[in-house]
């Protein structure tokens, strides 16, 4: 068993953008990741590896999409800008499946690891510089998300 020397993301108020179902999001995706930051030492396989990364994939595709809708309901400016980090981050994530997909059991874990602190870099730099840009939006992004349901108790097809 390697030990990870990937720390877990806590969330903090340096992460918040709404209050609301943004920030509801972010943790959700926050807590797929650190499941993978806490398996990346205990997975047994690579399959078992690329089912919990295709599930935080299928689930941040998702958000993407739900942060999409309310920018382009706000009116927010940078909304095509950020809309094309998100297919960058998208295209990178299925790059890094397909790589977790083929890994040769030996080297699992260290593969593992390395895929663990890319998420943790990506996910908190992408609120950070990205994310909390929408802030100046508070009021407008709580109004038109009042219908939007918790990520987590969407169901993925």
């Amino acid at each position: 068993m390697s030990d990870s020397s990937v720390k877990a993301i806590k969330w903090n108020d340096s992460l918040r953008i709404d209050n609301g179902v943004i920030d509801e999001d972010h943790k959700y995706l926050i807590e797929l990741c650190n499941e993978f930051i806490r398996m990346g030492k205990e997975f047994e396989s690579p399959g078992q590896a690329h089912d919990l990364l295709d599930k935080l994939h299928e689930y941040t595709s998702t958000h993407f999409r739900r942060e999409e809708h309310l920018q382009a309901k706000v009116n927010f400016p940078e909304a095509d800008t950020h809309k094309i980090e998100h297919r960058d981050i998208e295209r990178h994530l299925s790059n890094v499946k397909a790589l977790l997909r083929n890994a040769d059991p030996d080297t699992l874990h260290e593969i593992s690891n390395k895929t663990a602190a890319l998420l943790r870099a990506w996910l908190t730099s992408h609120i950070l510089k990205h994310d909390t840009r929408m802030r100046y939006y508070i009021d407008e992004i709580q109004d038109a998300s009042h219908d939007i349901a918790s990520l987590g108790d969407v169901e993925l097809i």
